[in-house]
Formats: structure tokens, sequence, C-alpha cells
């Protein structure tokens, strides 16, 4: 168990410095999120973006390539990165679980299945589903990232 700790906080580090250089390059990420849907063995860096419904999804990837290929020190594959559409079902949870409270009273904030809201660093999340895809677990980045000084 605290190896799945240890290497879950080594994935939600480099996640942050990689999606930091994504937007650095360019693109849009609406919310990022660490996942590990329940039919698979291991956990993926899902990127939202309105660029996949804009450009596509090659268009997106590219720019994730091209921050990849100058950073293979954070230890994440391409493999181990999904770029969806910021309409995507899994999308639309995960930003619902990270909005803050309204003005209207509707909040995230309120959600049974926040494990550890940690302000600026993040949620992690252990709901059985995320939009509709059923999850071992998921970590989700905050809206507004803390700056990542090297």
């Amino acid at each position: 168990m605290a190896q799945d700790a240890m290497v879950m906080d080594r994935l939600v580090e480099s996640g942050n410095q990689l999606i930091e250089a994504i937007r650095n390059l360019g693109l849009e990420i609406a919310v990022a999120f660490w996942a590990k849907p329940t039919d698979e063995e291991m956990w993926f860096l899902y990127l939202a973006s309105s660029t996949v419904d804009v450009a596509g999804a090659a268009a997106a990837y590219r720019i994730v390539h091209g921050a990849m290929d100058d950073r293979p020190e954070l230890g994440i594959d391409l493999f181990d990165v999904r770029v969806i559409s910021d309409k995507d079902s899994m999308a639309i949870a995960a930003a619902a679980e990270i909005r803050p409270k309204g003005q209207n009273g509707d909040s995230a904030g309120t959600s049974p299945r926040r494990l550890k809201r940690m302000s600026n660093y993040g949620t992690r999340y252990a709901g059985l589903s995320l939009g509709g895809v059923n999850t071992d677990g998921a970590y989700i980045y905050p809206a507004n990232p803390p700056v990542v000084t090297a």
C-alpha cells in the first residue's frame, strides 16, 4: 500500500511537470487527471482539451509528444497519456469535482467520493465511476495548478 502511494506521488509530480510543459507549448488543457480504469492494469494521464474537437486528437498528441521528447526523465510514456475532448464524460465529471463552490450554492466540494482535496495541489478521487467509466481511483489536478520551479 505504501509503495502504491509512492508511485502515485511520483506520477502526480511528473504529470504536473508535463502538463505545465504542454501548456507552455500552447495546448489548452481544460482538465487533467490520472485515472486507473477498473479493466486496465495501469494508470493513465488524461488530458482534456477543446483542441481534440477543433483540430483533432492527432494535433493534440503532436504537442504532447513534443513536450515529452524534451523530458524523458519524467518517466511518462506516450502510451500512458490519453488526450480526450473536454466534452468527454470523464472530463466533465473530473471538472465537476474540482469546480469551486459557486454563488448559486452548487459545489463539487460536497462530493462524498472525494477522498482528499489538497487545495492548490489537486483532488484524490475514490469514486467507483468517473463519467460512467469504472475506476479504481483518480487524481484530478487543480484548475489553476501551482507554478513548478525547477
